[in-house]
């Protein structure tokens, strides 16, 4: 039989009188806690509505151990009429027989500004302690894939048109405000995330204060909030410092000591202005990350740069629409990609190593957090265990935003399909190459083992760590303040034409980050970009197809032909030691499986008589709409006609601009401002006709008097056997004799800048016309290009060779120019891409184009 409890008459005396520094709180009391050494009060004691004793420390000590330092026992708590209760739960709870304490349920409902119910925050008090889980308005469990730092803050909707705001952590302390009739909204991600800048912009207009947990995590947690309020535009920003706090203590815990609106009011009355970071100087970041990296580790030239910009991409993950990931690779092992994602993991924002961390975890982790993933010994990523088909569903669906992945998850009996958000920066380490679709969406950065006289500093994390503290303060604040700048750039830079429309895509991120932290450093990027994309190593990524059309392109380019027969083609293709063709599935590549390879891409061998006989292969325009859209473009040799090849007519895309020629004739540019003009550059044969110009019968063409001469029987010339090219630089100079001040022309009555055509240029560099709409378009920006350093020639120069035509002979009408700047200018073109148009080198001719 239990021996019989005597309670003491009412419990909360008996606890009081042996309690010191008791005073009166509010409804309660507090007192020194006889559990620890408790200079100031921080134990709270209540009485119940039941007349048992409620007693919670401050600083965290458990009530057990409060009740044994006080000479008790749990039972003392607690009037005579629960005896058998109070056995239990000195017994434990759960243990012996009778009923059990029913667990105690609190709905907290999350409302977006509207008054919509979004999620319902459910807390469940039971006897083994509490258990806290989401629901969806409809019942269900789970958030059905939104992240809970999407979700409002708590009571959002009952803060109405208030001048003001508090933000607490948690909604016991929102509640406990909201009692006291004070506008109060709480956090519900936890002091280890942050509410998204949707959740944090009904704050924007109010009077901000921040009343943070009495920790660190709850310190920082605010401090994170105050930079998203100030990255968004807010500075009312007031810091809450409740000096007497207990540890952990928060606004809850301020109303449960007895305070009332008036106490409240006072606190906020005396809260400092929140002052945000000071502003580091772009380039120097720049140049410090720089340093960082070339300190540990041996890159390749202008990798150093690539990895500054694309740290700093890290930090604005909320910028971007495209996250491309790093691919650090290597042929073999001890070359510096596991130092290299070291150092990475100091400076990147939110970095996640990927060891030792499982499936389940990893999807949640990254949903929440939206870290910067570390992924090391990749090579896993190409075995096919359920682990590593997973990281790399992550990896593929995590490019894009709002691209979600999906996984199938136990509830109870069944299953239920759980949404996840893989959004954001990765960085991957592997000997060997990535997947093909994990290589597509990375910049890739490959090493190499280090050479003796190549020195670096020892890499020691305590060291670097140290090292890079200060950095990666410097990199938060610099982020924080030019968010929108980037932001801004990010919708308007374009990065290089040259880059196909992945590669456009993945340096799109580096580009404007570049450009907001020191613009003048844009053309060693593209250096860079250069180098790491067109790496020969980037042809074993491309496919079959591809190559083969690069390796085509080639021998046409080399061999300045319009047209070559099957087995000449396939002779050049098997030269190159380092392409497939020559051991194609064990022997030289056939006829067939040529054609085969190109007839994806609408290409098929043509047929054609030469000297009697009919030949089989392959034209070059046939190959041009393939080039344009799967090879980047390169000045191509200017293809010359050969005897019976054809006719020598040869038409391009007007943005590929021809290199100089190798010898003979050489282009010369005008002295005096050229006519506009845009359309497609014609490369005539040796034995064209300067009757055939674009010119000719127009009434202000110097040509447009002069007689016909009868063509020679050799088809070259005329009864003088003068050339093409000589009758036109004898009529060119002809009509500069007759006119000192040079001539005018017109396009469809619209007068045009006066213009010479300079002696020497032959028929195939014949001249251009240009649409009246073009003419209005270059005659709009002319002033502020010239003001910028263009030149008229740069604008207007309607006749040369491709690389030496202004910038109206090469627009095509409905393209027009978007912006103008000392280097470049920027069109727009019919079709809505972008592309840009560089000015002339010093030497004054050659690499000048489009980009």
């Amino acid at each position: 039989m239990p021996s019989p409890i005597i309670p003491h008459p009412r419990p909360i005396e008996l606890v009081l009188g042996r309690l010191k520094g008791v005073r009166r709180s509010g409804n309660g009391w507090l007192a020194r806690c006889p559990a620890h050494d408790d200079h100031a009060p921080s134990l709270s004691i209540a009485e119940g509505p039941d007349g048992r004793v409620l007693l919670r420390c401050h600083a965290g000590c458990e009530t057990e151990a409060v009740v044994r330092a006080l000479g008790l026992s749990m039972r003392d708590l607690f009037p005579a009429a629960q005896p058998e209760g109070l056995a239990r739960r000195e017994r434990g709870a759960g243990s012996g027989s009778g009923p059990r304490r029913k667990p105690r349920t609190t709905r907290y409902e999350l409302r977006d500004p509207e008054g919509r119910l979004v999620a319902v925050h459910v807390r469940e008090d039971g006897p083994h302690g509490k258990k806290l889980w989401w629901e969806r308005p409809d019942g269900h469990r789970g958030l059905e894939g939104m992240r809970v730092t999407d979700l409002p803050l708590y009571a959002v909707d009952r803060i109405g048109a208030a001048d003001r705001a508090i933000v607490v952590e948690g909604e016991k302390a929102c509640e406990a405000l909201l009692r006291l009739g004070l506008p109060a909204v709480g956090t519900v991600t936890g002091a280890a995330s942050t509410p998204s800048d949707e959740a944090l912009r009904p704050l924007l207009g109010r009077t901000v204060y921040l009343w943070a947990d009495n920790d660190d995590p709850g310190k920082a947690h605010m401090e994170r909030i105050a930079r998203r309020l100030y990255a968004l535009g807010h500075t009312d920003i007031r810091w809450v410092s409740w000096q007497e706090a207990p540890e952990r203590g928060d606004a809850a815990d301020f109303v449960a000591t007895g305070a009332t609106r008036e106490d409240v009011e006072r606190l906020l009355g005396q809260a400092a202005r929140w002052k945000p970071p000071e502003v580091p100087d772009g380039s120097e970041l720049l140049r410090d990350l720089e340093r960082c990296f070339s300190r540990y580790v041996v890159l390749p030239p202008g990798t150093p740069l690539v990895l500054a910009a694309w740290t700093l991409c890290t930090w604005l993950v909320d910028v971007f629409e495209i996250t491309p990931y790093l691919a650090i690779t290597s042929p073999e092992k001890r070359c510096g990609k596991t130092t290299l994602l070291g150092l990475l993991g100091f400076v990147v924002r939110e970095p996640l190593a990927t060891a030792n961390i499982s499936e389940a975890a990893l999807f949640r982790v990254v949903q929440e957090l939206r870290p910067t993933l570390l992924i090391d010994e990749a090579q896993q990523l190409r075995d096919r265990s359920e682990r590593s088909a997973a990281l790399h569903d992550l990896l593929a669906a995590g490019y894009v935003r709002g691209q979600p992945v999906y996984r199938v998850a136990k509830a109870g009996d069944g299953f239920r399909v759980e949404r996840y958000d893989a959004f954001g920066f990765k960085a991957i380490a592997m000997i060997g190459n990535l997947t093909d679709v994990l290589a597509d969406r990375s910049i890739r950065v490959r090493m190499h083992r280090r050479a003796p006289h190549e020195a670096v500093a020892r890499f020691r994390r305590i060291h670097v760590k140290a090292e890079t503290s200060e950095l990666r303060a410097r990199l938060e604040a610099w982020a924080l303040a030019n968010e929108a700048r980037v932001r801004e750039a990010y919708l308007r830079v374009e990065p290089p034409a040259w880059l196909n429309d992945r590669a456009s895509d993945n340096w799109a991120a580096l580009w404007a980050v570049v450009e907001v932290a020191d613009p003048s450093r844009l053309p060693e990027l593209e250096s860079a970009a250069r180098a790491l994309e067109g790496d020969p190593q980037e042809q074993e990524l491309e496919s079959v197809g591809v190559r083969l059309l690069g390796d085509i392109r080639r021998v046409f380019e080399e061999r300045e032909a319009d047209r070559l027969e099957t087995q000449v083609l396939i002779e050049e293709l098997c030269e190159d030691e380092a392409a497939p063709w020559g051991d194609w599935h064990g022997r030289r590549i056939t006829p067939h499986a040529l054609a085969r390879l190109l007839r994806p891409f609408g290409i098929a061998p043509s047929k054609w008589r030469e000297g009697g006989r009919i030949v089989r292969g392959y034209v070059r325009e046939a190959f041009l709409d393939a080039f344009s859209r799967y090879l980047h473009f390169e000045p191509p040799h200017s293809p010359q006609a050969k005897g019976d090849a054809g006719s020598g007519d040869f038409e391009e895309p007007p943005h590929i601009r021809h290199q100089l020629p190798q010898g003979g004739e050489s282009p010369h540019i005008p002295t005096v401002p050229p006519g506009d003009g845009p359309g497609i550059d014609q490369m005539d044969t040796p034995g064209a006709d300067p009757k055939d110009s674009s010119w000719i019968g127009q009434e202000d063409s110097p040509w447009g008097d002069q007689e016909d001469s009868p063509p020679g029987e050799d088809g070259e010339g005329g009864a003088s056997g003068v050339s093409a090219s000589s009758t036109i630089d004898a009529i060119c100079e002809g009509a500069q004799s007759r006119n000192d001040e040079g001539w005018t022309w017109d396009v469809s009555g619209t007068r045009l800048p006066r213009r010479v055509v300079p002696p020497g240029f032959g028929a195939a560099c014949r001249p251009r016309t240009i649409p009246p709409d073009v003419a209005a378009e270059v005659q709009r920006i002319e002033d502020e290009a010239i003001a910028l350093g263009w030149t008229p020639e740069e604008l207007w120069q309607t006749a040369g060779w491709v690389s030496e035509l202004g910038l109206a002979a090469l627009m095509n009408q409905g393209d027009r120019v978007e912006e103008v700047t000392g280097e470049y200018i920027a069109l727009r073109l019919r079709d809505g891409s972008r592309t840009r148009f560089y000015r002339r080198p010093a030497r004054g001719r050659g690499d000048r184009g489009f980009s």
